[in-house]
């Protein structure tokens, strides 16, 4: 899922007047896209970044917050031209990688340079929940469900330390379970992804997909029909040891945590 952008420029705070004027007007516009961000102000806060940008062309931060405002808009390819002029600034920072490479992911393109993204921004972050998730997201793309699982299994047994804003990650890990043929589990999961997404006071793009469809997943499934689960990437196929017989397996093993 995606990282929040920080609040804060990344550099350390410098002695020279002028960068501690440039740091605190990269702080304010970045405050302020956020602010505009998050209350479903999409067009002002583009026309903010836009003008930020011009001011700081280099700053990656708002390249960073452009992208996301895009996505959110449902411009993906102008989200990832932003994202790839954020990473050509700073190729190594562990959010601008887990956010491009979680959109990757989602459109299922270009998965194996997800994955290396999201590696680098697992290894330089092991305790952030949202890139662990969109690493479970990029194998499950692949088709890699039981990687895809192990990973969700290990963010589910942080169970109440997963607050409104990880529906997602719940919503996520209920179609990987799904494809593994742990339906029960995976209904339970996809009820606490709602639980969680309608507890979110402003609901972004995933959150209103999530609440939109998860509960026809949930309907689909208690009636015995297959429910409407994202599909893998272009032109993947399911692991062959990832398969599941009909009937073989209701639920993951047992040492997976209850919540």
């Amino acid at each position: 899922m995606f990282a929040g952008p920080t609040t804060a420029p990344a550099t350390a705070p410098a002695a020279a007047a002028d960068d501690v004027a440039i740091e605190a007007r990269q702080w304010l516009a970045t405050i302020s896209i956020q602010v505009k961000l998050t209350t479903g102000k999409l067009e002002q806060a583009l026309k903010l970044a836009e003008e930020s940008i011009k001011a700081d062309p280099m700053y990656p931060e708002l390249l960073s917050l452009k992208a996301t405002i895009l996505g959110e808009m449902g411009k993906t390819d102008e989200a990832m031209t932003a994202m790839t002029a954020a990473l050509a600034i700073q190729p190594t920072d562990v959010s601008l990688n887990n956010n491009m490479g979680y959109m990757l992911a989602v459109l299922g393109r270009r998965l194996d340079e997800a994955e290396k993204m999201l590696r680098l921004a697992v290894s330089g972050r092991r305790q952030e929940t949202a890139y662990a998730d969109s690493l479970a997201w990029v194998f499950y793309k692949q088709g890699r469900l039981r990687m895809a699982g192990r990973v969700f299994q290990g963010l589910i047994a942080q169970g109440d330390t997963l607050d409104a804003g990880h529906g997602v990650i719940f919503d996520h890990a209920g179609d990987a379970y799904w494809r593994l043929g742990w339906k029960d589990r995976a209904v339970q999961l996809w009820t606490k992804a709602l639980e969680l997404g309608r507890k979110v006071e402003n609901p972004m793009r995933e959150d209103r997909e999530l609440l939109k469809n998860t509960p026809a997943k949930i309907d689909a499934a208690r009636k015995g029909l297959e429910p409407n689960v994202a599909p893998l990437g272009d032109t993947i196929m399911p692991d062959e040891n990832d398969a599941v017989e009909d009937g073989a397996e209701d639920s993951p093993p047992e040492r997976l945590p209850e919540f």
